[in-house]
């Protein structure tokens, strides 16, 4: 719900925006940076965080915060006010949703935690599928005021009583003796992980080529998600159809995080990549020949099925690569950097678009990026490091 009503629906209010206060669409676009751009300091503060506070007081605080976000982003009138907005959404995500979630996992599932996991990351797709149409519909007939006042106390209503009296980081028992049933997966395995630390990653080739990797597919992906529901605007799509085409391409991205999921559990994770990639490409050169909401649905399925590219086979290629001993520290390493890139990347491509009128252009050029990240991947796998168990 997070994802879907704070997260995915930002888009979906651009051009309504814009339109009112007369911003740019590049102008605006910046919001969506800020609040990536605080999501990744948001991961990379989270360990020494959660060192101080509970993961319950971390996720309570951050449903306010992103609650707080959307409804200040309500009766925000200027973009000062917008993107102090998307910083309090995006520092609230961060501590809130897929890090401790991540966590809870581990703790409660364990050695079956992919499962789990996978549903967890499924839910962000899902979240987008469900709320979308809403959000459209809303902002079409009343307001977009009205819409993000009412996402945030419905925010407020439903997600913070749920952090408060539902989550428990792990099972409790009622026998007095810590048993192995009682501890956190982590403290079951300590001492038996492989692998290199984060200093010893950082002195790899690997290293670098999968945090280009993992940068580079969150620019093309993180972008071309972002001007999707202004780009079907603009090329005359209502604003109901729009609803339907995001809903439908976030229900995709969920069920291809699953059928990703297969695909690496048969074949390997480069097959993922490769899948990925190729649906990407496809995906985008629909999109730049879309004349109907027949063909726009087909881009947002194809689109929707590549997504996770820019998540899901990370979270395989760390453990892959650089081993389990600092599994959690490198991975929440290089989606810093992804993060960070990916956010200043983002008012680049407004700016483009500010010049000429059409997203046709950063189109071709997310196209031409998706090869970068392909190629370094490859270029990882073959200097990856050999890792004594």
């Amino acid at each position: 719900m997070g994802y879907g009503l704070a997260y995915s629906s930002i888009s979906l209010y651009s051009v309504s925006i814009c339109e009112a206060f007369g911003f740019s669409r590049g102008q605006f676009s910046v919001v969506m940076s800020l609040l990536s751009l605080s999501m990744s300091i948001g991961a990379f503060s989270y360990g020494k965080l959660s060192q101080k506070f509970s993961l319950k007081f971390l996720m309570i605080n951050g449903v306010m915060m992103i609650a707080a976000g959307v409804l200040f982003m309500s009766f925000s009138t200027t973009l000062p006010m917008f993107y102090f907005a998307g910083i309090l959404i995006g520092w609230g995500l961060s501590i809130a949703t897929v890090i401790p979630a991540s966590i809870l996992m581990l703790n409660w599932f364990g050695d079956k935690r992919g499962g789990a996991l996978g549903i967890i990351l499924a839910s962000t797709g899902i979240g987008a599928m469900v709320f979308s149409p809403f959000v459209i519909y809303f902002i079409d007939l009343k307001s977009f005021e009205y819409t993000l006042a009412f996402s945030g106390i419905i925010l407020a209503v439903l997600l913070v009583p749920i952090a408060v009296f539902v989550i428990r980081e792990k099972p409790t028992i009622q026998n007095k003796e810590k048993s192995q049933a009682e501890t956190t997966y982590e403290e079951q395995k300590q001492g038996q992980k492989s692998g290199l630390s984060l200093k010893e990653a950082r002195k790899t080739l690997t290293f670098y080529f999968c945090t280009i990797t993992v940068a580079m597919y969150s620019i093309v992906f993180v972008g071309v998600t972002y001007f999707i529901p202004s780009y079907l605007l603009d090329i005359g799509l209502s604003p109901m159809v729009v609803g339907v085409m995001i809903s439908l391409l976030s229900g995709a991205n969920a069920i291809g995080k699953i059928i990703m999921g297969k695909i690496n559990d048969v074949f390997n994770v480069s097959i993922c990549v490769t899948y990925g990639t190729v649906l990407f490409i496809i995906a985008m050169v629909i999109a730049l020949l879309i004349q109907s909401p027949v063909m726009a649905g087909v881009f947002a399925i194809i689109y929707g099925l590549s997504v996770s590219t820019a998540s899901f086979p990370l979270t395989i290629i760390v453990s892959d690569f650089f081993g389990e001993m600092a599994y959690g520290e490198i991975l929440s390493f290089i989606q810093g950097i992804a993060g960070l890139v990916a956010a200043l990347a983002i008012p680049v491509a407004g700016l483009i678009y500010d010049q000429t009128g059409s997203y046709n252009l950063i189109f071709m050029v997310y196209i031409g990026l998706s090869i970068i990240p392909f190629a370094t991947y490859f270029i990882a796998l073959k200097k990856k490091p050999v890792i004594e168990v």
